[in-house]
Formats: C-alpha cells, structure tokens, sequence
C-alpha cells in the first residue's frame, strides 16, 4: 500500500500548501480547493474495481493507474508561481486523483492474492455466530 497511500497523503498536505504560499489564499479557501482532487479519488477506485470485475488483470490496472499518477503529478508540477490561479490545476488534480484511487484500489485487490489460501482468514457463517450467540 506504500505506492498508492503516500501519493495521497502527499497531495493533501501539498496542494492546499500551494494555494496558500503561491496564491497567498487563507486556509479555508485553499482546502476547498482540493476538492477535485479529494471527489475523484472515489470515483477511480469504483471504476478501477468495476474494471477488475470485467477480468481486466490488476497488475494492468495498476501500472495504468502509476502511469497516470506520474502524468498528473508532473503536470501539477509544472504549473507556474506567479500567483495567480491557473484553471487547468484543477484538471491536473482531476487525473492525479483519479490515478491515485485506481492504484489504491487495485492494490487492496491485490492483497488477497499474495497470501497462501492457508494464511487466509475466513469468516465464520452466519450459523457459527448464531450458534456461539446464543451460549
């Protein structure tokens, strides 16, 4: 999970920062600012798993998605400082969003195939509960 959390976690703390020592915005207004960024997030975790779903293999969702990653975060990295607010960040914010909850999803789908099917945890039915409920 290192390589789908630490994007995230960077690009919350960073682009409200940005708005606030580049564009000199208060704090509430460069957190709303995020918002792009924090909507799409969702959105390419639902598609990345609907994907999944269709038989596409994981490792090509998430190379897809670390691909986009880099697209979107250079293209943030790449905005000018003059102060003023540029529009297109918001897109950029958009597809690095996007990318960061396809990685995030498709590496949660991962998990369960590189464990053993012995080391795998599985829940109890719904008999088992019953019956130790009602001891």
């Amino acid at each position: 999970m290192f390589l789908s959390g630490a994007p995230l976690t960077v690009a919350i703390v960073q682009i409200p920062l940005r708005f606030q020592i580049v564009n000199g915005m208060e704090t509430l207004r460069a957190s709303v600012r995020l918002l792009p960024f924090i909507v799409i997030v969702p959105f390419g975790s639902v598609v990345t798993a609907a994907a999944s779903g269709r038989k596409i293999p994981l490792v090509y969702l998430f190379i897809g998605g670390s691909l986009l990653q880099v697209v979107g975060f250079s293209l943030l990295s790449t905005l000018p400082i003059d102060g003023n607010v540029d529009t297109a960040q918001y897109g950029y914010q958009i597809i690095a969003g996007f990318a960061v909850g396809s990685c995030i999803a498709s590496m949660t789908l991962m998990a369960p195939l590189a464990v053993e099917k012995g080391d795998k945890c599985e829940f109890p039915s719904y008999r088992k509960m019953h019956d130790i409920d009602s001891v």
